[in-house]
């Protein structure tokens, strides 16, 4: 393939998450395909530290930030534009609400030739004040005009931005996640390595329950602490293990202690390469009220673990044919029926287990993730 675009792009925040992810795999994977690439974000982070690594050209839009805040707002706008007419991509690939409309109206000023967003879970679904959902309604639509192509990771983003009339249907393409394969470790090995700091040995345990992700509101996590506490009642012999940080920590170590499960539940914070450790657990739970394609479930059945999801955002998509079992968010009791279901049942749990490492390697693979976008490039 001969060197014929740049692409540019951009992102809100550079955190870890799954947005950072789509975007890693793809400007490493594209560059390696003879793509000129810049990825720009908000802030540093682990996404550009990676970047870096890759010898990805990154750029940082100091006023570019998450919360509505207008003056920075304007001024992100015109960082954008400039650094646009300056680099002229060919392409510039948004991710992210507030990049997305930012960039999108910054992108067609300054003379980009196609301007792509991906939503990884409209931010007007999440819980917000009434007045900032319709701000956030009106700014996606706005911003769409100016849009060549609207990828979503799931149907329920496709139909939900069709529902509140985003954009028109025919600029609406739905690309799921994908993941290269991972080298997990063994099941003793990697119980032992999660464990070890606390010193803590997993045959004190019968069953091993876990989840990775940011202690943000939008995981859900409380809700996760609140059924533990029921199945630890029930089993006490169970271990909860959570691996992931965020702004909810305190939160979280506090229930913890009010529902004296200290000895059962553990916060292990971040740790590089999680997802190779995703095998010491015998049951993942994914409790989130907000999401695009998470990842992590993607990863979980790779691993071939029973999986209890939320129903929301493209969960329902992941775990359709049996691949796992549904329950209503926000709702502790619905997590601990559906943990409940799969302890009683280990028959169950090996079924779910099998059926979702099949649809794993079938369905959401990197390669068609990239090829697909790929096509949305030309």
């Amino acid at each position: 393939m001969t060197k014929f675009s740049k692409i540019l792009f951009i992102i809100t925040q550079s955190e870890l998450g799954g947005a950072q992810r789509y975007v890693l795999d793809l400007a490493n994977h594209l560059k390696d395909n003879n793509y000129d690439i810049i990825v720009a974000s908000g802030q540093s982070g682990h996404l550009l530290d990676e970047c870096k690594k890759k010898s990805i050209q990154i750029h940082i839009f100091k006023n570019l930030i998450r919360p509505i805040h207008p003056f920075k707002d304007l001024f992100a706008f015109f960082e954008i534009y400039s650094f646009i007419k300056k680099e002229k991509p060919d392409i510039v690939h948004l991710n992210s609400s507030k990049s997305g409309i930012l960039g999108a109206v910054a992108a067609k000023a300054a003379g980009a030739k196609k301007v792509v967003y991906t939503v990884h879970g409209f931010v007007f679904m999440e819980p917000m004040a009434k007045w900032k959902k319709i701000f956030y309604i009106c700014a996606e639509k706005f911003s769409s005009f100016f849009k060549d192509a609207i990828i979503c990771v799931s149907e329920y983003d496709k139909k939900m931005g069709i529902r509140y009339r985003i954009a028109p249907e025919k600029k609406f393409i739905t690309i799921h996640n994908g993941i290269e394969p991972i080298n997990f470790l063994p099941k003793e090995e990697a119980q032992k390595f999660l464990l070890k700091s606390y010193q803590l040995s997993a045959i004190s345990y019968k069953l091993i329950i876990g989840t990775i992700a940011n202690f943000y509101p939008t995981k859900g996590l409380l809700y996760l602490v609140q059924s533990a506490k029921k199945i630890i009642e029930k089993f006490p012999q169970t271990l909860f293990v959570i691996i992931g940080d965020g702004e909810d920590r305190n939160i979280l170590e506090n229930e913890i202690a009010k529902l004296s499960i200290k000895e059962n539940v553990l916060l292990l914070g971040k740790i590089p390469d999680a997802l190779r450790y995703l095998r010491a657990f015998d049951i993942y739970v994914c409790s989130s009220v907000k999401e695009g394609l998470p990842y992590s479930i993607i990863e979980a059945m790779s691993a071939g673990l029973p999986i209890v999801a939320t129903n929301v955002g493209g969960i329902p998509e992941l775990l359709a044919n049996d691949c796992g079992i549904l329950v209503e968010p926000k709702n502790s009791d619905a997590i601990f029926m559906g943990i409940e279901k799969i302890i009683s049942s280990p028959g169950l749990g090996n079924i779910l287990g099998n059926n979702a490492k099949i649809i794993a390697q079938k369905k959401y693979s990197l390669d068609t993730m990239i090829q697909k976008t790929h096509q949305i490039y030309l």
